[in-house]
């Protein structure tokens, strides 16, 4: 035993009871008597606190200190006293779940999408700044007034490796089980989604941001009370996206979508009407774009810009790609190009909380920013379309008429309808890759000018 006895006084700590140990360090529950305040004290054991132990448990506390996270305890500081190395770090207040789960205590469905939500989103900012964690365990939580969810400092040492927050969900879905909800309106909602969580839908692990628009469909449903299935409501919102994030599956999304194209065609016909008026935009329909032609060729013209929401599901099928298909959305693309664009993190949790970045209000539907040349490129690929080149965009431009309508970049905001983030969603559009390229370089990203995508028909 590190101490004979508690309570022990070490500095301006008094030690009065032991939280946790491990192989190399013992934690403590203690009273700053200086502050007068609570604080857990983590202290090294003497027989690590020289030579390759010390230098680790400093490098530890470093990277612990360096991250701030709403969500995350507070690290105040590394003391050496009488031998003793040891770091301070907040005492969260509250019931910790290990304790209510001993207790036979559950959680509310309202508390579960809280702790769901907050595990995610904290995953998601690891990932994004690459800071590698042990993955979080129902050891970590405490739930304080307010029913506000908080958590132990999980950094450590090194670079993050991807499966960590697959395996958090995991963990966290299996840590849940004892805690779930009985009884009350959506629990069968929650244990579905931890099943998922766990196990993954149809082979298929759940992405962050999967499990982020699950949680606010749930919620959607509760508010609504809306009836059917539960497991039914939730498939459906992601049948697609599994279908499409699955290589193997990806054809019947692509033929899906023929079928549904050649019944769009043929059914005015079939039933003894006339095609939509292509010159009315409304008939076109804002989403699905116009038929343009191009001399030879037609080409299908979207009426706005990808969107956050679809360039996320292109980020998020990059990580599941065999290396065949990563060549070929690759080809001609600058060696280890990363795809994700600047601020994304940022960016995207904006958009899905419908909240605000860099001073403008978003939503999965606004578009897509902060992306270069290189990025939309291999998005057109991926979605099988073409980001059009300087050439093909001026006749798409003259002969879209009122349809599409295009101005090339001029750089000033005013005069600039390529800002789509100034305008409404249903008249935003861009220049597409012809501004693009009009950049000084390639590589050039900026945050208010989107891309737009065109389909061969």
């Amino acid at each position: 035993m590190m101490f004979p006895s508690l309570p022990v006084q070490l500095g301006a700590y008094t030690l009065t009871a032991v939280l946790s140990e491990d192989e190399r360090t013992v934690s403590f529950h203690a009273l700053q008597t200086t502050m007068d305040r609570h604080v857990v004290v983590t202290v090294l054991r003497p027989e690590f606190s020289s030579g390759e132990g010390l230098t680790d448990f400093v490098a530890l506390v470093r990277a612990k200190a360096s991250i701030q996270y709403h969500a995350m305890g507070s690290v105040y500081e590394a003391l050496n006293t009488d031998g003793y190395w040891y770091y301070t770090r907040e005492f969260v207040s509250g019931i910790r779940l290990p304790e209510m789960r001993a207790a036979g205590r559950s959680l509310s469905v309202a508390q579960c999408i809280k702790l769901i939500r907050m595990v995610a989103d904290s995953c998601e900012y690891f990932d994004v700044h690459g800071v590698e964690t042990i993955p979080l365990t129902l050891e970590h939580f405490t739930l304080g007034e307010g029913d506000v969810f908080r958590f132990a400092n999980p950094v450590k040492c090194g670079m993050r490796d991807l499966q960590t927050s697959e395996a958090t969900m995991a963990q966290l879905a299996v840590a849940m089980e004892p805690l779930l909800p009985v009884n009350q309106p959506g629990q069968t909602r929650i244990r579905t989604l931890c099943e998922w969580m766990k196990n993954g839908y149809e082979g298929h692990r759940l992405k962050l941001y999967e499990i982020l628009e699950t949680l606010d469909t749930i919620e959607k449903q509760l508010t609504s009370q809306a009836s059917g299935p539960a497991v039914a409501s939730i498939v459906s919102r992601f049948k697609w996206k599994v279908l499409w994030d699955n290589p193997r599956h990806r054809w019947k999304v692509l033929a899906g979508a023929g079928v549904l194209a050649v019944l769009l065609l043929v059914l005015p016909f079939l039933g003894g009407g006339a095609a939509p008026d292509a010159a009315d935009p409304a008939s076109a329909g804002k989403k699905e774009g116009v038929i343009v032609m191009d001399g030879v060729s037609a080409y299908r013209v979207p009426l706005r810009a990808v969107s956050i929401g679809e360039y996320a599901i292109f980020l998020s099928s990059l990580e599941s790609m065999t290396p065949m298909m990563l060549r070929q959305l690759e080809e001609g693309l600058p060696p280890g190009k990363k795809h994700e664009p600047d601020d994304w993190a940022a960016m995207y949790k904006a958009a899905r909380t419908k909240g605000t970045w860099e001073g403008m209000a978003l939503t999965l539907d606004s578009p897509v920013v902060n992306v270069d040349y290189w990025d939309a490129l291999a998005y057109g690929r991926f979605v099988g379309g073409i980001l059009p080149d300087k050439k093909l965009w001026s006749a798409i431009a003259e002969r879209a008429g009122a349809w599409v309508p295009v101005r090339l970049w001029t750089g000033f905001k005013e005069l600039d309808p390529s800002r789509t983030m100034d305008f409404d969603l249903s008249h935003a559009i861009d220049a597409g890759s012809g501004t693009l390229q009009y950049l000084p370089e390639s590589g050039m990203r900026k945050k208010d000018l989107g891309f737009r995508i065109v389909f061969p028909q």
